[in-house]
């Protein structure tokens, strides 16, 4: 009896270990699609599966890579993932450039501040990336959180930088440790949390569908709570003060602020790589922002000036992109409509074509 039940769990186990195969496989085909292929891909949550996604596709990718780094700007809060700078630059620089390999990721998070975008940025200079772009929102500066997304914490040697930091970083459990070592050798564990964002995904469209037939007045005001954030901010009241004024000036750029100190840290990070980067400051909405607050200029001024010439210390271009859109083009105090992402994205593409290294690589061509 013994011998006649080897061969069936032999059999079962071999029929498990292809079906895993081919799950690791068809979840790594779909990532390459979403990432590679339509350059679209951003992600919703900063999770350590997510970021391990592009990561690992960065670290393969072929040709010139582009990393876009920054907040919900950068990730396209108000618009759809074909609309977002990152998407747009894509297309701009393949028309620019045809038959060369370029490969655009969006590695904007929203919330992402500076100190949590020195991590990632220190994990990149790992990677065979050619190109950093990173939106700075100086508002970021003035706030007095530390590291939110301890994901970012989990990233390789990032526990040890941090703790040297004075971040403080809770212990990882041996079920957390058991579940690394196991994401080493199982995609499908790996990218857990992408699997299961983008499984919930499909299952909230299908719901959707059955709801526009079944229930169709509360699908018609769910479609237009989703058209309003893409809506220009004009149309949006609750957008405008109702109270007394606050004011909005010094953005504290001192060795006490974190934020500050590690965007000091970035910086240094990126020189090391001796590779090119962009850096540029986010478009706001005056016209909206001088109805919120009492803005004194010549300090705020002074200090994106101060962002400014740090960053160029260290060899990187940084553009002031601070007025570039009109505020038309606005949903709120920052988030752009899609044309303005259109318009950010053209005027990133021309930078990069007036820099030397970056349109070496563009171009295939060492100068």
């Amino acid at each position: 009896m013994m011998r006649e039940k080897i061969p069936l769990n032999l059999r079962i186990v071999a029929l498990l270990l292809v079906w895993l195969l081919l799950v690791d496989w068809g979840l790594n085909a779909y990532l390459d699609h979403k990432l590679i292929k339509q350059q679209e891909w951003r992600i919703n949550n900063p999770d350590l599966s997510s970021l391990q996604a592009v990561f690992d596709r960065i670290a393969g990718a072929s040709g010139t890579v582009v990393v876009c780094l920054g907040d919900s700007e950068m990730y396209g809060s108000s618009t759809p993932p074909g609309q977002t700078i990152p998407a747009y630059l894509s297309k701009i620089l393949h028309q620019q450039y045809p038959g060369r390999k370029i490969t655009v990721f969006n590695l904007g998070l929203k919330g992402l501040k500076p100190a949590e975008a020195y991590f990632i940025v220190r994990h990149l200079a790992r990677l065979p990336v050619d190109m950093l772009v990173y939106n700075v929102s100086s508002g970021w500066f003035t706030s007095t959180e530390g590291v939110k997304y301890l994901a970012l914490i989990q990233l390789a040697g990032a526990e040890q930088e941090a703790a040297r930091r004075g971040i403080k970083v809770p212990a990882a459990t041996r079920e957390e440790q058991l579940g690394e070592w196991v994401a080493q050798y199982w995609d499908f564990y790996r990218y857990r949390q992408v699997v299961s964002r983008d499984m919930l995904a499909l299952r909230e469209n299908i719901e959707s569908l059955a709801e526009r037939v079944q229930k169709p007045e509360q699908w018609r005001a769910k479609r237009r709570q989703q058209e309003r954030l893409a809506m220009n901010w004009r149309e949006k009241p609750e957008l405008l003060p109702k109270g007394p004024k606050p004011n909005l000036s010094s953005l504290n750029l001192t060795k006490q602020n974190l934020q500050w100190q590690m965007y000091l840290a970035m910086l240094e990070a990126w020189q090391q790589t001796g590779r090119p980067a962009v850096f540029y400051l986010t478009p706001a909405n005056w016209e909206l922002l001088e109805q919120k607050y009492n803005i004194n200029y010549p300090v705020l001024r002074g200090d994106q000036a101060k962002l400014m010439a740090a960053a160029r210390a260290k060899g990187i271009v940084y553009l002031d992109y601070t007025r570039l859109v009109d505020s038309r083009r606005f949903t709120d105090e920052i988030h752009l409509q899609a044309a303005g992402n259109r318009l950010v994205a053209e005027k990133l593409a021309q930078e990069l074509a007036n820099l030397p290294a970056a349109r070496a690589g563009l171009a295939g061509k060492r100068e």
